[in-house]
């Protein structure tokens, strides 16, 4: 009867319990390539060994660089367990490819299903459990036209 009397109530409850069941725990990782050989540029250009540019009509396409790897972390996100390192994945693939470097680079992160997802739905997201995050790279492996100044 209650209800009846404040129909906004019952909305209101119910709103906010569907705030809680959606509402994320969180995960970040952080991306490193602090051993890799090669330049890797965001952009359609790369640097040689000086310094120089070397734009993109002097580079050519050799293959594709994709790479993936889980970061973890706890607590809402606050302490990170560990960072996710491509390195030797950018190494191995663009020696294989036979390429001078990486151009074009993007990071993508994606919610797994658990722990992230299915926890919320039963309200688990207000415990400080672990959570991760899908950390995938996706370059164009290039080599010069010309050879680059080492």
């Amino acid at each position: 009867m209650r209800w009846r009397r404040h129909p906004g109530v019952a909305l209101r409850v119910v709103l906010f319990l569907a705030s809680l069941a959606t509402a994320c725990g969180g995960a970040r990782s952080h991306v490193r390539l602090d051993t890799a050989r090669y330049p890797v540029s965001m952009s359609s250009w790369i640097l040689d060994r000086d310094g120089s540019a070397v734009p993109a009509g002097a580079l050519e396409r050799v293959g594709a660089l994709r790479a993936s790897a889980r970061g973890w972390n706890f607590g809402w996100t606050q302490v990170s367990m560990n960072a996710v390192d491509f390195s030797d994945e950018v190494n191995a693939q663009v020696a294989e490819a036979g390429g001078d470097g990486v151009i074009n680079f993007k990071i993508t992160a994606d919610c797994p299903v658990f722990p992230d997802v299915l926890p919320n739905l039963l309200l688990l997201h207000l415990l400080p459990l672990p959570g991760s995050v899908l950390v995938e790279v996706f370059g164009d492996i290039v080599r010069s036209k010309s050879p680059l100044q080492q």
